[in-house]
């Protein structure tokens, strides 16, 4: 997975992958699984824990009530950075109703501001069920941006990031769909609105 994003970054987004990649691969014991090969039950069974996530760590899992029976804590560090939590409150337009589009439902998953965080988690729902009709989307609709009320793509906090902004096609209980997941820092400054902008032009847009 972190293969993939490598390859579809652009090149300054490469060498911070590419540093996720090399500290990966550091590991004393430790094995990278690609997609087709992570099956978090057969690593368990084999007393392995799984770092899961597509570019970052974001959590150690273990199905088992103790946890981390296998880890060892050899150091801690501090990590430092600023941010004005003062400007605004966070913002969550997480229910927000589905948005009749002319070939698909835009479903909010979620939509919330923060001046510590950003997170879109959308779906795009064709009309026809069919995993065709949502590559078809995700070809039609490409990469989406949070932009401005002038359409210019928003700038976040000065924390360290991967961006990804491409969608996937996957299925969910039954149903095809285009998602979008954005997971970034708070926005370095507060635009009159915030768009989700996408090449057709606004799929939404919140103020």
């Amino acid at each position: 997975m972190l293969a993939d994003a490598y390859a579809i970054s652009e090149p300054e987004q490469q060498a911070e992958i590419r540093d996720v990649i090399d500290t990966y691969m550091s590991f004393q014991n430790a094995v990278l699984a690609d997609r087709d090969a992570l099956d978090p039950s057969k690593w368990f069974r084999e007393g392995y824990s799984v770092i899961g996530g597509f570019t970052e760590v974001t959590e150690w899992t273990d199905p088992r009530e103790e946890g981390f029976d296998h880890l060892t804590e050899t150091a801690r560090f501090t990590v430092v950075f600023r941010f004005d939590a003062g400007i605004r409150q966070v913002y969550d337009f997480s229910e927000t109703a589905d948005i009749l589009l002319d070939d698909c439902i835009l479903r909010i998953n979620s939509l919330r501001l923060s001046p510590l965080t950003t997170k879109v988690d959308v779906f795009l729902i064709p009309k026809e069920n069919t995993e065709e009709a949502a590559k078809a989307l995700a070809h039609k609709y490409g990469p989406m941006d949070l932009t401005d009320g002038q359409g210019s793509p928003v700038e976040y906090a000065e924390m360290d990031s991967i961006y990804e902004n491409t969608p996937w096609v996957s299925q969910y209980d039954g149903q095809w769909r285009c998602r979008y997941l954005i997971q970034m820092p708070g926005l370095q400054e507060w635009p009159d609105s915030v768009g989700l902008t996408v090449k057709t032009g606004d799929l939404l847009r919140v103020e």
